[in-house]
């Protein structure tokens, strides 16, 4: 925790994240990048000299199944009121619109209701547990949200490629380096032979802490 705290510090200082009496959303799905992001922030409002308040806010999308007795439990643990709002994502994206691909629709639905709790509850700001892991992968499914046949193609073909590499994934043995094979492979062959050392150098020179500049770098490899 002490190693995640120091660059997360380092990274609300950087972008000025967090300021004096700020009400902070965070917002819960039970794995574990949203709960290790709560309990930094727990410890965090420890030792930082600004003050701020945090609440967490968790979306059930309507599944028979879903259970909160987990984020309930950790919350009451750790003191931080916890917001379990009721939503009929699940309802509208596969029983009244049918998606296909209901990935994209089902989290735009999430995030209008996590931004509606957010005001109604005072937050004047959310956090999301969303890594480096999660951003390539979004980039990779809105590829296939373009409904691109080409792109389709090739992620898919791509994907099959990764995962009969090293099938029993004894050194792609994170979901990292499975998805930074993945979207290797992708712009390898997405891009131009003629713009390869371009794609090379961007790729390079992507500092993968700072999020804002791996958006900015997909813009230039979407230019070439």
């Amino acid at each position: 925790m002490q190693r995640i705290l120091s660059h997360m510090r380092k990274a609300i200082e950087d972008y000025n994240m967090i300021e004096e009496n700020d009400k902070i959303a965070i917002c819960l799905s039970g794995g574990k990048d949203s709960i290790t992001l709560l309990h930094a922030f727990k410890n965090l409002q420890i030792f930082y000299p600004k003050k701020f308040e945090i609440i967490a806010i968790s979306i059930n999308p309507g599944f028979p199944h879903f259970d909160t007795k987990l984020l309930e439990d950790i919350c009451k643990k750790v003191d931080v009121p916890l917001f379990i709002e009721n939503s009929r994502a699940q309802e509208i994206v596969f029983d009244i619109r049918k998606e296909k691909n209901p990935c994209s629709l089902c989290a735009n639905l999430r995030r209008g209701i996590i931004n509606s709790v957010a005001i109604r509850e005072g937050c004047n700001k959310i956090a999301l547990g969303h890594n480096m892991d999660d951003v390539l992968e979004t980039f990779l499914l809105k590829a296939i949200g373009k409904q691109s046949e080409y792109d389709k193609n090739i992620i898919l073909k791509g994907n099959d490629f990764v995962d009969s590499v090293d099938p029993d994934k004894r050194y792609l043995t994170s979901r990292r380096y499975i998805t930074k094979a993945k979207f290797d492979v992708y712009f390898s062959i997405r891009t131009p032979s003629a713009f390869f050392v371009e794609r090379q150098n961007i790729l390079k020179g992507i500092e993968w802490e700072k999020y804002m500049e791996i958006q900015e770098c997909f813009e230039k490899l979407g230019e070439l």
